[in-house]
């Protein structure tokens, strides 16, 4: 799967701010913009307020999609955390993906249990997460590329 995300270091740093706030609860929320270029990073409540899972509070997520709507982009990506890792999706995430064609966005600990550290790290400062873009299809996933512009 060839495809990339072009997110903002402004967006990133919404995210990075969402995930620390939430801990060491899972973060979640949603991606708004147009084609592969991100615009909008739109928090949503995880009503589990779990360390390990989310689930997106349903009022939480259908204001998040009319901002969305409101502003006239789309829907292009999902972000999550997982503070204590894995780097990759979870067979949860998996299982439970329902939107084809979007990008999942995991945050996960700098340091995760795989050791994995991505090279686009050294272009900015994620603190102590990383952050990977994938595609989820059909029970597989794969990672994709994360492109961060000013």
């Amino acid at each position: 799967m060839d495809r990339t995300l072009s997110i903002s270091k402004g967006l990133v740093a919404e995210m990075l701010a969402h995930a620390n706030e939430c801990l060491p609860e899972e973060a979640c929320g949603l991606i708004g913009g147009v084609n592969e270029q991100a615009c909008l990073i739109l928090p949503v409540e995880n009503e589990l307020h779990s360390p390990v899972r989310f689930r997106m509070a349903p009022l939480s997520q259908l204001k998040a999609f009319q901002k969305i709507d409101e502003i006239g982009v789309k829907l292009i990506g999902i972000f999550h955390s997982h503070p204590t890792g894995p780097a990759g999706p979870s067979s949860t995430d998996i299982a439970e993906f329902y939107y084809p064609d979007t990008v999942v966005v995991i945050l996960s600990p700098a340091q995760s249990k795989d050791g994995f550290e991505p090279a686009a790290r050294k272009l900015i400062d994620f603190g102590n997460w990383q952050i990977i873009g994938y595609l989820i299809e059909n029970g597989r996933f794969a990672k994709i590329q994360l492109e961060y512009i000013t």
